[in-house]
Protein backbone atom coordinates (compact mmCIF):
# COMPACT_ATOMS: atom_id res chain seq x y z
CA UNK A 1 0.00 0.00 0.00
CA UNK A 2 0.99 3.39 -1.16
CA UNK A 3 1.88 6.20 1.65
CA UNK A 4 -1.22 8.40 1.49
CA UNK A 5 -0.72 12.23 0.02
CA UNK A 6 -1.51 15.21 1.37
CA UNK A 7 -2.62 18.40 -0.13
CA UNK A 8 -0.86 20.84 1.72
CA UNK A 9 -3.17 23.44 3.02
CA UNK A 10 -3.40 27.16 3.55
CA UNK A 11 -1.49 28.15 7.30
CA UNK A 12 -0.31 24.68 7.45
CA UNK A 13 2.92 23.75 9.43
CA UNK A 14 4.47 22.20 6.60
CA UNK A 15 4.67 25.42 4.19
CA UNK A 16 8.11 27.31 3.76
CA UNK A 17 9.86 23.47 5.39
CA UNK A 18 12.59 22.27 3.04
CA UNK A 19 11.92 19.19 1.30
CA UNK A 20 15.30 17.18 2.24
CA UNK A 21 15.63 15.51 -1.25
CA UNK A 22 15.44 19.05 -3.76
CA UNK A 23 16.11 21.03 -0.89
CA UNK A 24 12.93 23.43 -2.36
CA UNK A 25 10.10 24.52 0.09
CA UNK A 26 6.68 23.23 0.19
CA UNK A 27 4.14 25.52 -0.57
CA UNK A 28 0.20 25.66 -0.58
CA UNK A 29 -1.27 22.97 -2.50
CA UNK A 30 1.57 20.68 -3.32
CA UNK A 31 0.97 17.02 -2.86
CA UNK A 32 3.47 15.77 0.30
CA UNK A 33 4.01 12.29 1.68
CA UNK A 34 5.09 12.31 5.22
CA UNK A 35 7.93 9.54 6.15
CA UNK A 36 6.91 6.82 7.88
CA UNK A 37 9.73 6.83 10.05
CA UNK A 38 10.69 10.42 10.47
CA UNK A 39 7.46 11.92 9.62
CA UNK A 40 9.64 15.11 7.55
CA UNK A 41 7.60 15.95 5.20
CA UNK A 42 9.12 15.53 1.20
CA UNK A 43 7.32 16.56 -2.44
CA UNK A 44 5.36 13.79 -3.59
CA UNK A 45 7.62 13.45 -6.64
CA UNK A 46 10.55 13.22 -4.57
CA UNK A 47 9.59 10.61 -1.89
CA UNK A 48 9.46 7.94 -4.90
CA UNK A 49 12.05 9.28 -7.46
CA UNK A 50 14.71 8.70 -4.29
CA UNK A 51 12.58 5.61 -2.97
CA UNK A 52 12.35 6.84 0.46
CA UNK A 53 13.29 9.05 2.67
CA UNK A 54 15.94 12.24 1.77
CA UNK A 55 17.07 13.06 5.49
CA UNK A 56 20.12 11.68 6.74
CA UNK A 57 20.30 8.50 8.67
CA UNK A 58 16.65 8.05 8.39
CA UNK A 59 15.39 4.43 6.90
CA UNK A 60 12.19 5.29 5.44
CA UNK A 61 11.02 3.60 2.57
CA UNK A 62 8.69 4.25 -0.25
CA UNK A 63 6.48 1.02 0.17
CA UNK A 64 4.97 1.23 -3.34
CA UNK A 65 4.31 4.10 -6.17
CA UNK A 66 0.94 4.69 -6.27
CA UNK A 67 -1.12 4.79 -9.81
CA UNK A 68 -2.18 8.44 -9.13
CA UNK A 69 0.71 11.50 -8.38
CA UNK A 70 -0.67 14.57 -7.38
CA UNK A 71 -3.74 15.78 -6.08
CA UNK A 72 -5.32 13.00 -4.10
CA UNK A 73 -8.34 11.65 -6.01
CA UNK A 74 -7.26 12.91 -9.37
CA UNK A 75 -7.42 11.02 -12.94
CA UNK A 76 -4.85 8.88 -13.65
CA UNK A 77 -2.33 10.16 -16.07
CA UNK A 78 -3.45 13.81 -15.59
CA UNK A 79 -0.43 16.08 -15.87
CA UNK A 80 1.39 16.82 -12.62
CA UNK A 81 3.67 20.21 -12.35
CA UNK A 82 7.09 18.80 -12.59
CA UNK A 83 9.46 19.75 -9.81
CA UNK A 84 13.16 20.81 -11.52
CA UNK A 85 16.19 19.69 -9.44
CA UNK A 86 18.05 22.29 -7.76
CA UNK A 87 21.62 22.93 -8.91
CA UNK A 88 23.97 22.14 -6.50
CA UNK A 89 26.69 24.01 -5.73
CA UNK A 90 28.72 21.29 -3.97
CA UNK A 91 28.68 19.24 -7.53
CA UNK A 92 31.27 21.82 -8.78
CA UNK A 93 33.79 21.74 -6.40
CA UNK A 94 36.69 20.50 -6.93
CA UNK A 95 37.52 16.70 -5.22
CA UNK A 96 39.57 17.10 -2.03
CA UNK A 97 42.65 15.29 -3.49
CA UNK A 98 43.23 17.55 -6.09
CA UNK A 99 42.82 20.57 -3.73
CA UNK A 100 45.39 19.49 -1.43
CA UNK A 101 47.36 18.66 -4.38
CA UNK A 102 47.43 22.20 -5.98
CA UNK A 103 48.19 22.92 -2.50
CA UNK A 104 51.16 21.48 -1.66
CA UNK A 105 52.39 22.60 -5.07
CA UNK A 106 51.84 26.52 -4.22
CA UNK A 107 53.65 25.64 -1.25
CA UNK A 108 56.93 24.41 -2.64
CA UNK A 109 56.56 27.06 -5.51
CA UNK A 110 55.90 29.50 -2.54
CA UNK A 111 59.18 28.51 -0.29
CA UNK A 112 61.32 28.34 -3.39
CA UNK A 113 60.50 32.00 -4.11
CA UNK A 114 60.76 33.07 -1.52
CA UNK A 115 62.90 31.17 0.86
CA UNK A 116 65.93 31.07 -1.22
Amino acid sequence: MAEPSIVVPAHSEYIAQGCPTCHRGIEEGQTIVLCTRCRVPHHENCWYDKGGCGRVGCRGVATARGDKLGVPGSKAGEALEEIKPVHDPRSSQLPIPLVLAIGAIVLIVAYYLFMR
